[in-house]
């Protein structure tokens, strides 16, 4: 309504100059009305008053249209002027030279004036090309260039701040001509983090697709059809189509018949938002297959799924490898015969079988007779060999329905699924044994060869894989040693060698398992009767068996090389003992410590009893090192080895004096602190004179040598004051007290001063 009351305003300004010339016209019709005698002169005179109040009132009217028009126009100039101001572009008007270039600005808004830094002052004293860095000039003056050849331009400019702050603007120019000036009216935005942002998604966009058409990988996307869309080359490599035939193709049309189901399961799954990782063969467009290994992930898109990512690998030489792999890890690498894991994986579904049918099998043990001498005098590459070929024969001789496997060495098992009669294996076994009769040729000799097998039965000799294996070996070594060439497992039989093995096993886990521990043997001095020093003794507290005495695991352990990690073992714990009795204030022991012949011949000995020392901190002097005579036959080393021990402080003590055969010449020579007269010499004493004239040369020899001598093994009174009445140093033995513990020692010996 507003604006419709203005438009009659307007058509009234409009109007009233032709109504005051109509005005005019009448009052000269008038005038010649009265000339002419047409009216009365009364008639004229109220016709001009009529006219000039019309006249005057359309003055009026005009005056009042002009005045309200100003003010209209005036409010809408400030409305202008507070949008010009206030608006979140930059606005300015600057003038243009007759080539369309910019002058100066003529006006500016106030956000331009914030975002360049500059006053208006200042600014309608700069031109529009002051504000353009130099690498950008060229740029905004081609931009300008438009407005030669049309009014309206539109164009990106760097503008450059009065703080050297490059602004990216998107620019509108208008241009016109104003007061007979060329002008251009320009509205420009700050496009500056939207051009980062958008030069941040293409070097994004870039990188990804640089990873997209560079990767190894064959890199695809499918729509929600499973279609073909994108690729990378590897694609091709791999699928040996074109780009073109690939495009529009679905995943189900280059796969094998028998992965469809299985891809079709993955892709329904993947669609659902899963992430799927599996493998699958795809045809290639030549028709050879290949393994791949497919991972895919959706496509999510606005929230919604709307295809997937793949990544495709190729594997089948991977493939080849696994089961390459597979192969060698259930199989010899020498006979090419399943292994042993390979055996105990079927005979483990054997037994199952077995169980649930409720039927019996036969299991074979074979070992090659006189392998171990063929080996060491002919070399184990001839032994590898005669492997080979005894594997041969023996697989020739059971049938392909059976099954052989190597256990390990020269051992080898047989196993008869399918037989059950004890005729049938008989017959089996003779096949075996004949077929060795003839003899076989390996390279150019003639060997004759000859197996040894023991025979289990299931259920009857054994209901799991370890009880038949074990049992079926148990009766191979019954007919090796008995001379035979088969032997049924007989349970009446002893399993002593099996009994070794475990205790062998037992041992070697023993020192992990802290199962060994010390008992201590007290040891006397024979003038104050005061105890000065201790034995230590190993003990073995087995977790099934019990204590198992020192003289059922020591062979075992020197036999098996375990010897060296035991007694060294018992020198560090023995050290460690002394040193916690020495932190605790009981008055100073040295202990004695057996070594074996293994620790002694050990190249690392002194050097290991040297870190003990320095570890536990105790005084050479209290560790005595006990050493038999059979450990000095090599006298050279014998003599070089105590010298570097006597270099650390430490006692040496020779162990069982007399039961050896040292040359009593080479006695001298030994860096010796003191001699140990054996027990066997103590125990007939009361009954043998020879035995009473051994222990007297012994304690005599030993102090002429200047020597300190001990006696083990006193077990009576009697020993005791033929000890005494000889002049004997030490003693120890079970008439004072037998070997106990580090406890009982503190309580029954020891005191802190």
């Amino acid at each position: 309504m507003q604006e419709l009351s203005k438009h009659k305003w307007i058509q009234w300004s409009l109007l009233l100059p032709g109504i005051f010339w109509l005005f005019i016209e009448l009052t000269k019709l008038a005038d010649m009305a009265v000339a002419h005698q047409m009216i009365s002169q009364q008639a004229l005179l109220h016709l001009h008053l009529v006219g000039h109040f019309y006249l005057f009132t359309t003055v009026v009217v005009l005056l009042i249209v002009l005045i309200v028009r100003r003010r209209q126009l005036r409010e809408k100039d400030d409305q202008l002027k507070v949008l010009f101001q206030r608006a979140n572009d930059m606005i300015y008007l600057y003038e243009l030279n007759e080539n369309g270039q910019p002058l100066r600005f003529t006006e500016v808004n106030n956000y331009i004036c914030k975002r360049f830094g500059y006053s208006r002052a200042e600014f309608l004293k700069l031109s529009p090309i002051q504000l353009i860095p130099e690498d950008s000039k060229i740029a905004f003056l081609q931009n300008s260039q438009q407005l030669m050849n049309t009014d309206y331009a539109t164009y990106e400019v760097v503008y450059e701040t009065k703080k050297k702050n490059r602004l990216i603007c998107e620019v509108n120019t208008q241009a016109f001509t104003l007061n007979g000036k060329r002008v251009a009216l320009s509205i420009s935005r700050d496009i500056t983090e939207r051009k980062k942002m958008e030069q941040v998604l293409l070097e994004t966009n870039q990188r990804l697709r640089s990873l997209f058409d560079h990767n190894p990988d064959a890199v695809f996307t499918v729509d929600l059809n499973g279609r073909f869309i994108t690729m990378n080359s590897e694609v091709m490599r791999l699928s040996g189509f074109e780009r073109e035939e690939v495009l529009g193709m679905t995943f189900l049309q280059v796969a094998r018949d028998e992965d469809r189901s299985k891809l079709l399961y993955h892709f329904a799954k993947a669609i659902q938002g899963e992430i799927q990782n599996f493998e699958t063969v795809i045809i290639q467009k030549n028709g050879e297959p290949i393994d791949l290994e497919v991972r895919t992930v959706p496509i999510v898109v606005n929230g919604k799924i709307s295809g997937l990512y793949g990544i495709a690998k190729a594997i089948t030489e991977r493939k080849k490898a696994e089961e390459m792999i597979t192969y060698m890890a259930y199989h010899d690498s020498l006979t090419g015969l399943p292994n042993r894991r390979s055996l105990l994986m079927r005979l483990e579904k054997e037994l199952a079988a077995a169980k649930t049918e409720q039927r019996s099998f036969y299991l074979l043990f074979l070992d090659m007779d006189r392998f171990k001498k063929i080996n060491d005098s002919l070399g184990h590459v001839f032994g590898d060999l005669v492997l080979k070929r005894f594997a041969e024969r023996l697989q020739e001789s059971i049938g392909g329905v059976n099954y052989v496997a190597r256990f390990g060495g020269d051992e080898f098992v047989v196993l008869l699924p399918d037989i059950g009669e004890f005729t049938e294996v008989n017959n089996i076994v003779d096949r075996i044994v004949r077929s060795f009769n003839s003899p076989l040729l390996v390279r150019d000799f003639v060997l004759y060869l000859s197996p040894s097998i023991g025979i289990a039965r299931y259920p009857h000799h054994g209901e799991d894989t370890e009880t038949l294996l074990k049992n079926a070996d148990i009766a191979m070594y019954h007919a090796k040693t008995k001379g035979k060439r088969h032997q049924y497992y007989l349970p009446t039989e002893t399993d002593k060698p099996f009994q070794e093995v475990q205790l062998e096993n037992d041992l070697r886990q023993a020192i992990e398992r802290n199962e060994f521990y010390l008992a201590y043997q007290p040891q006397f001095s024979m003038k104050s009767g005061k105890i000065i020093g201790i034995e230590a003794l190993i003990r073995w507290k087995h977790p099934q068996n019990g204590i198992i005495p020192p003289n059922d695991f020591i062979p075992l352990a020197e036999e098996t090389g375990l010897i060296v990690q035991i007694g060294n073992w018992v020198l560090r714990r023995a050290c460690e003992q002394i040193k916690d009795w020495n932190q605790r204030g009981y008055p100073p022991l040295h202990v004695s410590v057996n070594l074996s012949l293994g620790q002694f011949l050990d190249g690392h000995l002194v050097e290991m009893i040297r870190q003990i020392l320095q570890e536990t901190g105790i005084a050479p002097e209290h560790l005595q090192l006990e050493i038999t005579e059979s450990m000095t036959a090599d006298v050279t080393y014998t003599i070089e080895t105590l010298h570097q021990l006597k270099q650390l402080g430490v006692r040496i003590s020779m162990d069982d004096f007399g039961t050896g055969y040292s040359s009593l010449s080479y006695l001298k020579n030994f860096p010796l602190d003191q001699l140990k007269i054996d027990k066997s010499f103590i125990k007939d004493v009361l009954k043998d004179e020879k035995d009473v004239a051994i222990v007297k040369t012994i304690i005599k020899l030993s102090h002429n040598l200047g020597l300190e001598v001990i006696a083990e093994g006193v077990e009576n009174f009697q020993q005791l004051a033929l000890l005494k009445e000889n002049q004997c140093d030490k003693i120890q033995g079970y008439l004072v007290s037998p070997p106990i513990s580090a406890e009982q020692i503190e309580e029954k010996y020891l005191q802190v001063p």
